[in-house]
């Protein structure tokens, strides 16, 4: 039997049709192989981006883990239960909606598949959608997530076009059979249409088996009412004011004047209250009610806490609606703390709170202002409570350099910034990093460290963006002579090869990587770095000091003092706030509120004392974990699933260190080399502003940011010219709004400064 022979172009298309397919087979088998080779291998190899392709250090500790958790079953069993009734409603409904549509006899089927389709094209949106469930009483039943979506047109469509190609005679003979429309319908139509079936279940179960949305707006959040006093007329504010006035009379008597209320001493409270609470968090962090630190807080207080857990973008629907939790543990940023605070009166105001309950926080405030200035809002109230870090931990624009690289060179440490570039030349052209750059940062570590610890040696300032220039007036530094030197600096670095060139493309795994491989000297990314990473077994890593320059002779760096505020609000709703601020008020002790309970400030980051860590040394300064020995993966893991709530208030204030090799030699670093020279920056993320001026700054910001780190990629690279094109780039950010970007930040700090 002969063979057709292939053609010269027959063979071509062959072979790139067969590379192409065999391309696109690896590109969908890589994310599937990496991802089950990640949950068979060790966490800490997986977390260092050590695991490309086939699994390392083989384990099935996640999956014993994750089954270990009833809730899993639970959560399949819901799963498999919803898929079925679900389906079986849809089919239920749909099939015998298309069979009738398919009859033209039918009187106003035309009007109907008209109103149909329009439901395809319109939509009610998420939130009348969400009032009508709640109003019809299906919220926080699971009748909802079965009859939610139990008829989709589309499909509906699909079954009247099937049942519209069935011979009609067949069911004209069925008629004369004696059977009825419904029993045709039944023992004739379905019989014949299992194909359609089978395609309808397959659409109905799948979708019915992806859905978690509807159970996140129905079920999850699970104490919603309708909210309508968010008006923003002059009636509703005034009525609002009044509220408040009343609501902190109310206070006074419902928890002031309860004899169950304790004010000094512990208990809190001498019979159990309870009360409910949202918070938001990390996948890393466990359950609160697993946590030791909330187990004994609710032991020493006797206030029981009822969670539930929510994304940060579901908090908009707590505010669409008004069954508030008694308190937030996290998520009110400065928008919606002006929204439902300022203008809504949705939370108390915690000034008389603080001055009566709070002496930790009182401590606080008086220690550091700043903490107060953050969450005192624009009317002068207080609604949230401050996080304050200062530890040895917690440095800012930091940079890492290998010690054995730059002692090899024979330069000493640089001191300066022409020292610097010395060293880091030097490094370079030894060829002790095999070939690459000796800076290498990853993109989101550039702009937060590399950027301002280089900036800080050309000048006055330390903030790269905003900040005063000693008289009280905002300044724009991306615009300054400070920055244009700055650019020219990293010009000459990207340059010679000394600057990664991919700084604005490495991600912080492949930084790592760099760094451990040898192929780095200085990085913020060497978190990792361990004894088997150096030649010798010896961790040869440490914290370089901030650089001069002939522009200053003052080192510097951004102050380690990090404050923030998104948590602690107690909503008007609740009858406890004077209960629940004494609870707070443990976040910022300094000592242990009762002795031998292991709880002050620092349990919310180490754990309870005694229980998950000591002091080593009798000054204090030093500890150690104490970890299980049952757990055999990364103690950091350890803490957030069980101890640790570093959430967003509390104290943080002390320069202890713990951990062993690169952990405890960087600490060291911070407090020798970076601490000492901290100076306090420009607090443009920390200020209050109106209206208007958010406006203006949502308005053309943005878009100024956008084109400054455009500018900024051309000059470093040297697409541009920094001397011929700086005086142009000036007077583009003029015309795009900065003048008056400036302006609305000078009056929200000249407000800080009151």
């Amino acid at each position: 039997m002969s063979h057709i022979k292939d053609t010269s172009s027959d063979k071509i298309f062959g072979i790139v049709n067969s590379t192409i397919v065999t391309l696109l087979m690896l590109i969908v088998m890589y994310p599937l192989i990496y991802v089950v080779s990640c949950s068979i291998s060790s966490p800490d190899l997986v977390s260092r981006g050590q695991i490309i392709l086939f699994p390392r250090g083989l384990t099935i500790e996640g999956y014993r883990r994750i089954f270990m958790d009833e809730n899993i079953m639970i959560g399949y069993g819901n799963t498999i239960m919803y898929t079925v009734l679900g389906t079986l409603v849809n089919l239920f409904l749909t099939l015998p909606t298309g069979y009738a549509l398919s009859k033209k006899e039918l009187p106003g089927r035309n009007i109907f598949m008209v109103y149909f389709l329009i439901t395809m094209y319109f939509s009610g949106g998420m939130i009348p959608t969400f009032l009508l469930v709640k109003s019809l009483g299906l919220y926080n039943t699971r009748t909802i997530l079965i009859i939610s979506g139990a008829v989709s047109v589309y499909n509906v469509i699909i079954c009247r076009t099937f049942f519209a190609g069935i011979p009609k005679e067949l069911e004209e003979a069925s008629i004369i059979d004696g059977c009825s429309t419904y029993r045709t319908f039944i023992q004739v139509v379905l019989p014949i249409s299992k194909a359609l079936i089978s395609v309808m279940v397959l659409y109905y179960g799948v979708s019915h088996w992806n859905s978690y949305f509807n159970a996140l707006i129905y079920i999850i959040i699970c104490h919603f009412t309708v909210f309508m006093a968010g008006c923003k007329t002059g009636t509703s504010t005034n009525q609002a004011t009044q509220q408040t006035t009343q609501d902190k009379s109310e206070s006074k008597t419902s928890t002031e004047g309860k004899k169950n209320f304790n004010e000094t001493g512990y208990p809190i409270v001498n019979e159990k209250i309870i009360v409910k609470s949202v918070y938001s968090s990390y996948e890393v962090y466990g359950d609160p009610k697993e946590m030791s630190t909330w187990q004994a807080l609710e032991e020493i207080t006797n206030i029981h806490i009822e969670w539930d857990r929510i994304e940060d973008e579901q908090l908009e629907l707590y505010f669409a609606a008004g069954d508030l939790p008694d308190f937030f543990m996290a998520g009110l940023d400065n928008k919606k703390l002006f929204q439902y605070g300022v203008e809504g009166g949705l939370f108390y105001d915690l000034t008389e709170f603080i001055n009566k309950y709070m002496p930790n926080l009182s401590k606080a405030f008086e220690k550091y202002p700043t903490a107060k200035k953050i969450v005192t809002q624009i009317n002068g109230e207080i609604y949230t409570l401050p996080r304050i870090v200062k530890s040895s931990t917690a440095a800012a624009a930091r940079m890492h350099y290998r010690k054995d690289y730059v002692e090899k060179v024979g330069l000493g440490i640089p001191t300066t910034v022409d020292e610097f570039y010395n060293v880091a030349k030097a490094i370079k052209d030894s060829g002790l990093t095999g070939g690459y750059a000796p800076i290498v940062s990853a993109y989101n570590f550039f702009t937060l460290h590399t950027e301002p610890f280089l900036f800080a040696a050309f000048g006055d300032s330390v903030d790269v963006d905003f900040s005063d220039d000693g008289s009280g007036k905002v300044v724009y530094n991306r615009m300054s002579e400070q920055y244009k030197r700055y650019l020219k600096y990293m010009n000459k670095l990207y340059k010679e090869g000394i600057l990664d060139n991919e700084y604005l493309t490495i991600d912080s795994a492949t930084a790592e990587a760099r760094m451990k491989a040898g192929q780095g000297a200085f990085s913020v990314n060497g978190t990792t770095l361990n004894e088997s990473d150096f030649p010798d077994g010896i961790i040869h890593l440490d914290v370089l000091a901030p650089l001069t320059s002939e522009y200053t002779d003052k080192k510097k760096i951004i102050a380690y003092d990090y404050y923030s505020t998104k948590g602690g609000a107690i909503s008007k709703k609740s009858k406890y706030p004077a209960e629940l601020c004494r609870m707070f008020d443990i976040w910022f002790a300094t000592e242990e509120v009762v002795e031998g309970s292991g709880l002050y400030c620092e349990s919310f980051v180490y754990g309870i004392y005694g229980k998950e860590w000591v002091y080593t040394d009798e000054t204090k300064t030093t500890f150690e974990q104490i970890i299980p020995d049952w757990w055999d993966s990364s103690s950091n893991y350890y803490l957030y699933k069980y101890s640790r709530w570093e959430h967003d208030f509390g104290l943080f204030d002390n320069m202890m260190v713990g951990g062993q090799g690169n952990n405890l030699a960087r600490q060291l670093g911070y407090i020798k080399n970076n601490i000492p020279y901290a100076v306090e920056g420009f607090p443009a993320a920390l200020l209050k502003f109106t209206i208007d001026e958010q406006s203006v700054i949502t308005s053309k910001y943005q878009d100024i940011q956008s084109y400054v780190m455009e500018m900024r990629s051309k000059y470093i690279a040297g697409i541009e010219s920094i001397d011929d094109t700086w005086d142009t780039y000036c007077e583009t950010l003029r015309k795009m709004g900065i003048d008056d970007v400036i302006a609305a930040y000078q009056s929200a700090y000249e407000r800080w400064n009151k």
